[in-house]
């Protein structure tokens, strides 16, 4: 209705200046009509193209899902996550329309499960610092304009760097956001951001700006993948007198990792130890602002020699790993949870030869104002195709890696009233991660994957099968086992060891 009204005002308006003109020109009053009318349809057929565009561009796909957990679950987990069984459906709309000088992206998603506790509310357009994965969900949404080499894109989208086999072991892939509700089937999410790309010949530069902090989207209070949560002993005097305390900490220090016996050490030597009682306290979060000494800025080389791929970044901006600040106001406790800003540099490589590809990244991290540790991540690893083995024993294919991701710390956290560094959240300290891909024949397929810590304390296991059914029809079941001590991520998960199946299908 509104292209046909806006139609109809542009045709008398074209209509009245060409009659006002032939007039005035004492010429044929309608000859500028045709013209008028030939360049309403025109736009009208732009406008139409660039929806025919979308349409023709769009896929759907639907996931479904289901888990059955094999542990009896835990009292202090929340209610759903006291059934073994679960499952959910995700329907997921993806497309994109443009010109040769532009491109509009779009990415949204619509689901819902059996698991209530993890669902709620609609996607938020900014900043979304809820652990609750939302019904429908606005993923990526962006503009990119195309010049002779450089490309500049304003919205939200995706942001993929690294070259490790997994996204999450890589040091490089920490700039954008990430759905951690279920920590083994991590989600890659939108991020905010105005990215300028620079490409000639055999060399890229990249500049970004991230005003809204991609904060992780963590599981939600109390589920399975925070453990347990009966780990504040009774004996702490802060616990004692104030019974919130415990259920109000544990609410955002399981999942990262915080030693929450040395956070009751440290508080209970402020309370021994301080002139007067502490009566009152509070916990909470202190996320980056939307300022511009809080933004994200991210830059990175990519070039090529000699078949060696080169990489080269930097960045500066809030850190992904929290830690605690104290504050302590006459008998008045403020505990923070803070993502201190960081300044990081990194470089990586690949290199493939014949059928076997080595890689290799490293990222240094300081932290202004020493409120963090500073230390060196990184990883390195190979990749193995052998194909022409496989075809051997009747098979289609089979590829295997084999990657260590270690860390080196270079300085501790040194500053007055930060109780606790990030040393306990960072992943991938001290890791083996050994996979393989096997292609059975043109339907069939079976993955793998290790991971398990130099030191052998803990392991997680997955094997999955999938079923090419038909080109749009996929069936997939496999299995995941945790094992290790109570204060690893591999540890915690132990009960958590399940079936998952489902179907993804693609119109």
């Amino acid at each position: 209705m509104k292209l046909k009204l806006a139609s109809c005002l542009l045709t008398s308006l074209c209509l009245t200046f060409s009659v006002h003109n032939c007039l005035a020109d004492e010429a044929d009053p309608f000859s500028g009509l045709d013209e008028a009318i030939t360049e309403i349809k025109q736009a009208s057929h732009s406008k139409n193209s660039i929806i025919q565009k979308f349409s023709d561009n769009l896929t759907l796909r639907v996931k479904s899902r289901g888990y059955y957990r094999f542990e009896k679950p835990n009292r202090s987990f929340t209610d759903d996550d006291q059934q073994h069984k679960h499952g959910g459906m995700r329907m997921i709309l993806d497309s994109n329309a443009g010109t040769d000088s532009w491109n509009m992206g779009l990415n949204i998603w619509a689901e819902y499960g059996s698991k209530e506790s993890l669902y709620s509310g609609l996607s938020e357009f900014f900043q979304d610092d809820s652990h609750h994965r939302r019904y429908l969900e606005v993923n990526e949404l962006y503009f990119t304009y195309y010049l002779d080499n450089i490309d500049i894109t304003v919205g939200k989208k995706e942001i993929n760097k690294g070259l490790a086999v997994l996204p999450l072991t890589s040091p490089l892939q920490r700039y954008g956001r990430w759905d951690l509700v279920e920590p083994t089937r991590p989600r890659r999410l939108g991020t905010w951001q105005t990215t300028i790309d620079y490409t000639k010949e055999n060399y890229s530069f990249s500049f970004s700006i991230l005003p809204v902090f991609p904060e992780p989207k963590l599981p939600v209070n109390n589920s399975i993948w925070l453990g347990e949560h009966d780990s504040f002993p009774d004996s702490s005097i802060l616990v004692s007198t104030t019974p919130e305390f415990s259920s109000t900490l544990s609410s955002f220090s399981q999942f990262i990792g915080l030693d929450t016996q040395q956070v009751l050490d440290f508080l209970n030597s402020l309370v021994n130890n301080n002139t007067s009682p502490i009566n009152s306290f509070s916990v909470s979060e202190e996320q980056p602002d939307e300022k511009l000494d809080e933004f994200g800025f991210y830059a990175d080389y990519k070039t090529s020699l000699a078949g060696l791929d080169l990489m080269f970044s930097a960045y500066h901006g809030p850190s992904v790993y929290p830690v605690l600040e104290t504050q302590l106001i006459g008998d008045f406790l403020k505990i923070i949870k803070q993502n201190p800003i960081v300044n990081n540099f990194s470089t990586g490589f690949s290199i493939t030869r014949k059928n076997v590809e080595l890689h290799g990244e490293g990222l240094v991290s300081f932290s202004e104002g020493r409120k963090d540790d500073s230390y060196l991540n990184y990883i390195g690893g190979v990749i193995v195709n052998l194909d022409t083995v496989a075809q051997r024993m009747h098979l289609n294919s089979f590829t295997a890696s084999l990657e260590y991701a270690g860390e080196v710390e270079i300085r501790e956290q040194s500053h007055d009233n930060y109780l606790i560094s990030s040393k306990d959240t960072r992943l991938w300290d001290d890791d083996f991660i050994l996979s393989t891909n096997t292609g059975i024949n043109d339907a069939w397929n079976i993955s793998t994957l290790h991971i398990s810590p130099l030191s052998g304390d803990g392991l997680f296991n997955r094997m999955e099968i999938t079923w090419q059914i038909n080109e749009k029809l996929k069936w997939n079941i496999g299995g995941e086992i945790f094992d290790g001590n109570n204060d690893k991520y591999f540890g915690i998960w132990r009960e958590n060891d399940r079936i998952i199946t489902g179907f993804d299908f693609i119109f």
